[in-house]
């Protein structure tokens, strides 16, 4: 059933859509364009791609990184395609970020009024949090279109009756779907379920045999895929250890018996709006919110569900710590935000008298969406970089001597195996760390590792990126204890030292 009174024909409409879709790809493709070193997070998971084929993929990865096989087949696919290169493994994630504008329209054009549909389109464009993920290689992007695909393939099966072929072939498509995202089950299960109810309630048991065909496809599917991709990681102690220790506040305390567990609901509200919201006036995005949900309800009670039922899976999901409830993992529910906001945001114009109402909207949207807009803005004309490791290497390149080395750790060397061909540094002379558990800095390692190549070294370029500068300063004081500082270099986020270890250095011993 269409429930929007836009035709979509008008020139005035086409015209605000295609400025709102230009608008929101601008800063995408130039946050992708820009070519930046892989950031840590990235490196962890790109370097399962370069040294395991596409079966190996299925195994536990390595450093601790859990993705869908569907979402790393097709990185696999664009290294084949487009080499060891960041423009190779972040593409899914770009096209992935471009998709979602379009899917945002067609979504919204079909659950609100013109004006709402207009609304939620310019709250996705403008999103920092999906900006951002549609310019790096994880699968967070793409779990957003999936979101997106589903809602609009339960609009489309809601046009007519469904047979039992389009069954089947709905149900091949959710079965893709949970192979390439992991949280898109939610949805496929929250609004499935809404689904299966209304259509009982509405027609009995005669009009269920498509829609149960759909949901037994796509549910053998996801088992198959749990079986042999999830239930391996989570049988990986390591990884286990890891994961819930780093997203341990995304569980839902249930039943709350505590203030700390109280508290847990109220942070996780503002939380949420933050990411995936990006708001920085959470008290007004939270009114919005609600009042957009109620919107949603009022018109019809199963569209209101749609975006409830979801979000109460992932809730029970996190309570049984199967699913965290924070940070990136919740980019997926950004369309349940933005729409029910945009709902909320487009009743403002029911005000009387009509002045009253539109001034209203504008405030809000100035209050809302000013600063995304600006950071938007300044994420097209000069993309952030989460680290300048290119930069520092660069420079040890322009400066290079004939029988100089290269020392990358794990986490720099993976970034550097995707900026490689850009320098001319010499296959043999270029170090790596070790192999550890993981790629955290482990200076006493560090220590032991480099510690008997000091008499045997010279000239020795150490690049490395950091979160914080201080992370480093161990390692920086170390060498310049045991060589003789020739060169430094510092960018954003990275710095790289030149240390000769054919002089002596400004200390003889440190503790190991």
């Amino acid at each position: 059933m269409r429930l929007s009174t836009m035709d979509g024909t008008g020139k005035v409409t086409r015209g605000f859509v295609f400025a709102l879709l230009l608008l929101g790809s601008l800063p995408r493709l130039a946050y992708y364009f820009t070519g930046r070193a892989l950031w840590f997070d990235e490196a962890a998971l790109c370097i399962n791609i370069l040294e395991r084929s596409g079966a190996a993929l299925l195994e536990p990865l390595a450093f601790k990184q859990v993705a869908p096989p569907l979402y790393l087949w097709t990185l696999k696919f664009c290294t084949w395609i487009g080499g060891n290169t960041v423009y190779a493994v972040r593409l899914p994630s770009l096209l992935s970020g471009l998709l979602t504008l379009v899917l945002f329209w067609l979504v919204a054009r079909r659950l609100l009024c013109n004006r709402g549909a207009l609304l939620a389109l310019l709250i996705a464009a403008f999103s920092q949090h999906l900006i951002n993920y549609a310019g790096e290689a994880k699968p967070y992007a793409g779990d957003v279109a999936a979101v997106l695909a589903v809602l609009y393939l339960h609009l489309r099966w809601d046009d007519r009756p469904g047979t039992r072929v389009r069954g089947l072939r709905y149900g091949l498509t959710y079965g893709v779907l949970v192979w390439y995202s992991f949280p898109v089950v939610f949805f496929i299960a929250g609004v499935g379920l809404v689904q299966l109810v209304k259509v009982w309630h509405d027609d009995g048991w005669r009009r269920l045999d498509g829609l149960m065909i759909c949901y037994g496809v796509s549910a053998a599917s996801f088992l198959i895929m749990f079986l042999v991709a999830i239930l391996p990681s989570r049988g990986n102690p390591e990884t286990m250890a890891y994961m819930n220790h780093y997203w341990r506040h995304g569980f839902m305390p249930f039943p709350p018996t505590s203030h700390w567990d109280f508290r847990w609901y109220r942070e996780r509200v503002f939380l949420f709006l933050d990411m995936p919201g990006g708001f920085t006036l959470p008290g007004l995005a939270l009114f919005f919110w609600l009042f957009g949900q109620a919107a949603l309800f009022q018109r019809r009670l199963s569209t209101g569900l749609w975006f409830v039922v979801p979000l109460a899976l992932t809730l029970l999901a996190s309570w049984l710590k199967l699913y965290p409830f924070h940070g990136r993992m919740t980019l997926f529910l950004a369309p349940v935000l933005f729409l029910a906001m945009a709902a909320g945001l487009a009743r403002l114009t029911h005000l009387k008298p009509i002045w009253l109402g539109r001034a209203g909207l504008v405030a809000a949207l100035i209050l809302l969406l000013s600063q995304p807009a600006v950071r938007a803005t300044r994420m097209t004309v000069s993309p952030s970089r989460h680290h300048e490791l290119e930069k520092v290497l660069a420079h040890a390149d322009t400066h290079w001597q004939a029988g100089d080395r290269l020392y990358l750790r794990q986490g720099d060397y993976i970034s550097y195996k995707f900026l490689e061909s850009r320098y001319a540094f010499p296959a043999d002379a270029v170090l790596v760390e070790k192999r550890k558990g993981g790629l955290e800095g482990d200076e006493a390692v560090f220590r032991e590792e480099i510690r008997p190549n000091f008499d045997a070294w010279g000239r020795v370029w150490f690049p490395m990126a950091y979160d914080f500068q201080e992370a480093v300063a161990d390692y920086i004081a170390f060498l310049e204890a045991h060589g003789e500082t020739f060169e430094r270099e510092v960018a954003r986020g990275a710095v790289v030292y030149g240390i000769d270890f054919s002089k002596p250095g400004t200390e003889q011993v440190m503790a190991p």
